[in-house]
């Protein structure tokens, strides 16, 4: 399989988990699995098993960076970010003292 058809099988998969209200892993492998037998049906079982390990490891990793995005962008961590700033700087000027 080359380079392009992993990325498109992956933004595929990609788009279908995002439209499942929540899925779980199981769902997942089983929506991996129909989307490889509709693309590539001679895959062995190892590769496509292999394939959804990588996607879902990639999967996670962008969950997290949303996650940690919108977390982030909330007031309340701005706030938290400033105060620590603050407190940061006030010690930096007594010790300069």
């Amino acid at each position: 399989m080359t380079e392009p058809a992993h990325v498109s099988l992956f933004a595929e998969m990609d788009a279908a988990a995002d439209a499942m209200p929540a899925p779980n892993r199981d769902d997942l492998q089983l929506k991996l699995r129909r989307i490889v037998r509709a693309r590539r049906p001679d895959l062995s079982r190892e590769t496509w098993l292999e394939l959804f390990e990588i996607w879902f490891e990639r999967h996670l990793g962008s969950i997290r960076n949303r996650h940690a995005e919108a977390h982030d962008a909330s007031p309340r961590s701005s706030r938290r970010r400033r105060g620590r700033f603050r407190q940061a700087t006030r010690s930096c000027v007594r010790a300069a003292r």
